[in-house]
């Protein structure tokens, strides 16, 4: 099955990324009220294969499919985080200034 990526214009945050999946040919124009309030615009990002069973990083594909079928569409979020590295945190970085 495949499925349509659309990034959300309006993320949450500045740190978090929002996507809608669809079913691959599906008119974005039939989501409900509250899922293009959420997201605002929706700018179309690729097209994926999905397989369930599989693992895709980010992605519970099994999931997706599921919602598909229930809902017509899956929503996905992504966070940024940006953690500091140290010398303690990362060995690499402790070896050089040791």
């Amino acid at each position: 099955m495949n499925a349509d990526i659309y990034k959300a214009v309006k993320p949450p945050t500045p740190r978090e990324k929002l996507y809608v999946l669809v079913p691959s040919g599906a008119d974005i124009k039939k989501l409900p009220d509250e899922i293009i309030i959420k997201t605002g615009e929706l700018l179309f990002f690729k097209t994926i294969s999905l397989t369930p069973g599989k693992t895709r990083i980010a992605l519970d594909q099994d999931e997706a499919v599921r919602n598909f079928e229930k809902q017509g569409y899956h929503l996905q979020g992504a966070k940024i985080v940006i953690q500091k590295q140290t010398s303690e945190s990362v060995p690499a970085l402790k070896a050089q200034a040791g």
